[in-house]
């Protein structure tokens, strides 16, 4: 072979080379926190075209669209895009890259990005909306653009069109997380039980509108558009909060942008009865709900959706087994809500009993935990634990509400899960669960619950036989 064509092809392979490396280290390298939502890696994880309704927008979004609700009530294979704070041009350069990834039948956007009155970028935004995106034409036009807002300098543009001086800093901090995908499964919803009560605002009251800025409208125009272009059906809402005359005298605005042009707009602070909304109970902060009022709003949102679009109810295809397992973990986060502290340990057996079939628990007995055995001893009979395994003490392992093993004396004994494993020693007293270190109090007794199915901890507590005998968990566990 001439040797001018075996050196090109060994150019051509140390370039490709070198460019899986560069492109290896990006996906390591580059941020996956982009304040909520599903975030890119996740949205390019999922199976091609199967995303049925995607939903957009900042915070107001995420918090808002309860994935699992969507799923388990109405089998809408729905992802949530958005990112924290977002601004509205960012939400129209992630409808133009959703789009362009998967083939939704519909798209939903939150609508407050249109409380700003000016295109404004700062870093912040750069690491959430810009930095996690694959290269493209695209991409680059995105970077010039947020580059206007932070300097226009030749050295703003080199950072945001090379991405390295971004992110090069990390290489200190990356953890498994950078490595392997966490929570593949998460559609972009994570909710939250807080609750913090509110008064009512006076929505009826503020009927006149406040304009909605050029620069602003141009990129609602914008998705519009994209959505025209790719044959998608559109969809506007503004989520529910503590809303203040100047935020819903926009939304009035928009309201009669949307019924010049045609477009389907839910304001949802126009919707407080037909949702039941409760001030007292369904808000998490003054933006934001929690489960309870994500639901009805989800609810609401859902009906309207499949009353007006074709959206096949995807239970129970093997392609959507992410989806299921999406449901679980919501299921999983909710469970461990309700598992509370704040209860004797009997009542806290006995709902875990009631869960028994769902998840294994472990159990530790230390030290001198039989000095008040009738404090103790019912809550573990609830499941399954005689008063002979419990007078044997150890470590007992229970399945489906039975022990399936009771290690005595002296043992060191390893469970594998699908991180790494639990491990229990009779010489240490603790629970060692996929690298995290549990201590336990000397004189106790200490419960796992672990979901094997999702390979995580959902609940990890302890009583002290000689304190109170109040429950103490392990604030370390964030599902």
């Amino acid at each position: 072979m001439n040797a001018k064509i075996i050196n090109m092809l060994k150019m051509i392979g140390f370039i490709a080379l070198v460019s899986l490396c560069i492109s290896f280290s990006f996906k390591a390298l580059v941020y996956k926190d982009t304040g909520g939502g599903g975030g890119f890696d996740r949205l390019e994880n999922l199976p091609e075209n199967s995303v049925d309704v995607i939903f957009f927008g900042n915070s107001h979004c995420h918090c808002t669209v309860d994935q699992g609700f969507l799923w388990d009530n109405y089998g809408m294979a729905g992802f949530t895009f958005t990112a924290g704070s977002q601004p509205i041009d960012s939400t129209a350069s992630f409808v133009e890259y959703a789009v362009s990834i998967q083939n939704p039948k519909v798209i939903v956007v939150e609508i407050s990005g249109i409380f700003a009155d000016e295109l404004d970028s700062d870093y912040v935004d750069i690491y959430r909306n810009l930095v996690g995106m694959d290269y493209s034409l695209d991409y680059v036009d995105r970077a010039l653009t947020m580059a206007k807002s932070i300097g226009n300098t030749f050295e703003c543009k080199f950072e945001l069109l090379t991405k390295y001086p971004l992110v090069h800093n990390r290489y200190r901090e990356l953890g498994r997380e950078d490595y392997v995908l966490d929570i593949p499964y998460m559609m972009g919803y994570k909710g939250s039980m807080e609750t913090v009560p509110y008064e009512r605002p006076s929505v009826e009251e503020w009927t006149s509108s406040d304009p909605i800025s050029e620069d602003v409208l141009s990129q609602v125009e914008k998705i519009v558009d994209i959505a025209k272009e790719n044959n998608v059906e559109l969809v506007f809402f503004a989520a529910p909060l503590v809303i203040n005359q100047h935020k819903q005298e926009r939304y009035n605005a928009f309201e009669k942008y949307a019924d010049s042009n045609s477009l389907l707009f839910v304001n949802f602070n126009n919707l407080y009865d037909e949702l039941a909304l409760d001030f007292a109970t369904d808000f998490r902060d003054p933006d934001h709900l929690n489960n309870r009022g994500a639901v009805k709003v989800t609810s609401v949102l859902a009906e309207k959706i499949k009353s007006k679009y074709k959206i096949p109810d995807r239970r129970g295809d093997k392609k959507y087994i992410l989806w299921d397992m999406n449901s679980r973990y919501l299921q999983d986060k909710s469970i461990r809500n309700n598992l509370s502290p704040e209860v004797d340990f009997n009542t806290y057996m006995n709902a875990v009993n009631l869960i028994s079939d769902r998840y294994v628990s472990i159990i530790r007995l230390s030290g001198n935990y039989m000095a008040i055995p009738e404090n103790y001893s019912n809550g573990l009979e609830d499941c399954g634990i005689t008063r002979e395994d419990f007078s044997e003490g150890g470590c007992i392992i229970v399945e489906n509400g039975k022990v399936s093993k009771q290690l005595t004396g002296e043992y060191s004994y390893c469970i594998s899960t699908p991180k790494e494993e639990i491990h229990i020693d009779s010489k240490r007293n603790r629970f060692l669960i996929d690298g995290v270190n549990y201590e336990l109090p000397d004189n106790s007794i200490g419960v796992i619950i672990y979901d094997f199915e999702l390979g995580y901890l959902v609940d990890v507590v302890s009583v002290d036989i000689y304190q109170d005998g109040t429950i103490v968990k392990h604030p370390s566990i964030d599902l």
